[in-house]
């Protein structure tokens, strides 16, 4: 699997430090793709015109978490940011997540997705998944995932694209 990072910058800014998360309850960071995931995304949502570079970046997983299962989706803790009588809501806990490892990834989101989906109601067949997650796994379009610690890539491969 080939992970892509697509941008305009010529260059890859490796020192960059990331902290904390975006009023979209993501995490700020390198985001990927997995095997050009983004990209059909994309074209297929017409999502304006690619980026001139793709980095392939190749990543120590050893800290990386890595969700690609309901049960491991549902082991992420959420902080609230609002309390209704039928539904809690929030943002996952990225402060916790920043301090245990140094990016995430989700191998499968539509996948996942449609198992999420599948459970008829949260909280079903043992897994405690809830609103926030949901959230979560709706909001990333394709495949992939985020570093907020740099220092798990081991080397990056530039291409510029044809943007015919």
């Amino acid at each position: 699997m080939k992970r892509i990072h697509t941008t305009d910058n010529e260059l890859l800014d490796l020192g960059k430090k990331y902290a904390g998360q975006r009023n979209n309850g993501k995490p700020n960071g390198l985001w990927y793709t997995n095997d050009y995931s983004w990209h059909q995304w994309c074209k297929d949502a017409d999502f304006g015109k690619p980026c001139k570079y793709d980095f392939t970046l190749d990543l120590d997983m050893s800290d990386i978490l890595f969700i690609d299962n309901l049960n491991d989706l549902s082991k992420l803790k959420i902080i609230p940011f609002g309390y209704d009588s039928k539904i809690s809501m929030g943002f996952l806990d990225w402060e916790h997540l920043f301090s245990q490892y140094k990016g995430f990834e989700v191998p499968n989101q539509s996948e996942l997705k449609q198992r999420m989906w599948g459970l008829s109601g949260y909280g079903k067949h043992g897994i405690e998944i809830n609103m926030s997650h949901d959230m979560f796994i709706c909001g990333l379009d394709c495949d992939g995932g985020c570093m907020w610690d740099l220092s798990a890539i081991k080397s990056v491969k530039r291409k510029e694209r044809s943007l015919e």
